[in-house]
């Protein structure tokens, strides 16, 4: 059994709170420290297991660490909109470049549906009863809407150089 130090006590602690498993914890103890150990000397610093042998100390720390995982959602990019959509932007990036028009299609219907929220409602529209368009007075207002989007998403892939800027044509 290896010898572990306070901080890669606290590490184990820390990684089994965020609900690592054992394995888990032993890989990553390995490949970010260098320190050896096997899933059984994990296990005894989980007070959720029956083995659990470290005392009160690393139970409120392991308290301690499930509780700031649980409530701390703000750490988490992908709990964030704007992160979501810049990620679809590159797979849509991705789809294009590729030839890829049913993903293409696909990641614009997932950030359309981002754009909604997840209770379905619009985050920046509000819609109005009154027309089948809600705030829009025709359904050729909202396709240069909608086109004027597309348009803009692909300038600012064109200007951060994940497009190729699209050729001039001349008058002859």
């Amino acid at each position: 059994m290896t010898k572990l130090s306070e901080p890669e006590k606290h590490e184990i602690v820390r990684l089994l709170a965020h609900f690592n498993t054992p394995t888990e914890v032993v890989v990553a103890m390995r490949e970010h420290h260098g320190v050896e150990v096997d899933r059984f000397q994990v296990r005894a610093y989980d007070p959720t297991k029956a083995r659990y042998e470290g005392g009160d100390k690393w139970r409120e720390i392991f308290v301690a660490e499930r509780s700031k995982y649980l409530h701390d959602i703000d750490g988490i990019p992908i709990a964030h909109k704007a992160f979501r959509l810049n990620e679809l932007q590159k797979s849509l990036v991705r789809a294009q470049r590729s030839g890829n028009i049913v993903l293409a299609n696909a990641i614009l219907a997932q950030a359309a549906k981002e754009m909604r929220g997840a209770d379905g409602s619009r985050s920046h529209f509000e819609w109005r009863a009154d027309t089948p368009y809600g705030e829009h007075s025709s359904r050729e207002e909202s396709q240069r809407e909608a086109r004027e989007m597309v348009e803009s998403m692909l300038a600012r892939a064109r200007d951060r150089g994940i497009l190729p800027q699209p050729a001039m044509v001349s008058a002859a």
